[in-house]
């Protein structure tokens, strides 16, 4: 939720199809490269932990809440809830960028309410995931770009070159798809290909990376021990002073 620079946020050019997290990434990498003693001490913060800063409220960016927490299914989530626990909005780059801050922007005591509304937000992310089947996300996130370009590939060698199709490799390229239509990416993975789709890597590079980074353990993230509702790994308080 910090970034060393003002603008850095800014920066990011919304022409780019980059989905929120190689965009939260960007701002993570630009915030150590500013000030290298962040990782650590980011690093070591518990879980749960919380922080309130100064707000000025408008109709369409009310006081509230904003809740960063993680599925059953391992799929990272924001919430915003406003102060009569209503969502604000679902989309998560908004509610990325409503979380920028400097290193000296003041802290605010806990708002009376903080508990409340965490709870609010920790149970509509719980709803909607219950609803919503969000692995691949939007037709621009790197999941679904990568699966549907290697879906036309599989299905182009199955149709000109069917031999091909029947080899070792190819089960495996199959796994690896079945995989990312089911289970979210690791975030490295997700800057790995990203970086890969900007430079124009052809279909069979692309399938050779997949298969490769699923043998490393490094393409999904598949929870063999299921877990229920959801973690809350931090959340943000925006007010406009304490009530």
């Amino acid at each position: 939720m910090y970034h060393e620079r003002s603008g850095i946020l800014e920066e990011v050019d919304k022409a780019e199809e980059v989905d929120l997290s190689s965009e939260a990434l960007q701002i993570w990498q630009s915030a150590i490269n500013a000030n290298p003693e962040l990782e650590k001490i980011i690093e070591n913060l518990p879980k749960v932990v919380y922080a309130t800063r100064e707000h000025q409220p408008t109709t369409r960016d009310p006081e509230g809440v904003l809740v960063y927490l993680r599925t059953e299914n391992g799929i990272d989530a924001l919430a915003w809830i406003d102060k009569e626990g209503n969502s604000v909005t679902q989309s998560q780059s908004r509610i990325l960028r409503m979380a920028k801050c400097s290193i000296d922007t003041p802290p605010l005591p806990r708002h009376p309410q903080h508990y409340e509304l965490v709870a609010r937000g920790a149970e509509l992310i719980a709803e909607q995931t219950k609803i919503v089947v969000a692995t691949l996300g939007n037709k621009l996130s790197i999941a679904t770009r990568v699966y549907d370009r290697l879906m036309a590939y599989v299905q182009n060698i199955r149709k000109n070159t069917p031999l091909l199709a029947m080899e070792t490799k190819w089960k495996n390229l199959e796994l690896a798809i079945e995989e990312i239509s089911q289970y979210p990416l690791k975030q490295n993975a997700i800057a790995n290909l990203n970086q890969k789709l900007k430079a124009g890597i052809n279909d069979k590079e692309l399938a050779d990376l997949v298969i490769s980074l699923r043998e490393q353990n490094e393409l999904c993230v598949i929870n063999s021990d299921k877990q229920y509702g959801v973690q809350i790994i931090c959340s943000m308080e925006i007010f406009s002073g304490i009530n």
